[in-house]
């Protein structure tokens, strides 16, 4: 199967898939932006200059083929020309410093109906955690 069959299949429409690691119960998706740039999140200017990758982030994505997904983000450092500020690359598919996707923790709400905490944070195979509680309950 093509990369872009699998990027289609997994709506990640802003993201290249690199290469796919398929483990006995996990898949490991390495993607890149599409995008060449990024705004500044200070000045809104275009004008950004890339530093290099600071490291990977393992990020939790829907599960697929019975198997859980992860998605390998690179942290693109940048700086503005404009006004000096320093920041990470933002990808749209995942908050800022969240080890899962937004599409993984919208779907966790549908988990829990009839469902104690413990019980859907075994079927969602994510640790029982406040963030995990507030996340299933304000959905």
């Amino acid at each position: 199967m093509h990369s872009q069959s699998i990027k289609d299949l997994l709506d990640l429409p802003a993201l290249n898939i690199c290469s796919i690691q398929k483990e006995q119960d996990q898949i490991i998706i390495e993607v890149t932006t599409i995008d060449a740039t990024q705004l500044c999140p200070i000045c809104a200017s275009t004008q950004t200059i890339r530093r290099g990758i600071a490291y990977q982030r393992k990020v939790r994505y829907l599960a697929a083929f019975g198997k859980r997904v992860y998605l390998l983000l690179s942290a693109i450092r940048l700086t503005c020309k404009d006004c000096q500020a320093h920041f990470v690359w933002t990808y749209d598919c995942v908050a800022p410093k969240k080890r899962y996707t937004k599409a993984f923790e919208a779907t966790l709400p549908k988990q829990v109906i009839r469902a104690t905490m413990t019980h859907a944070a075994r079927l969602s195979e994510t640790p029982l955690t406040k963030r995990f509680t507030v996340l299933c309950v304000n959905g």
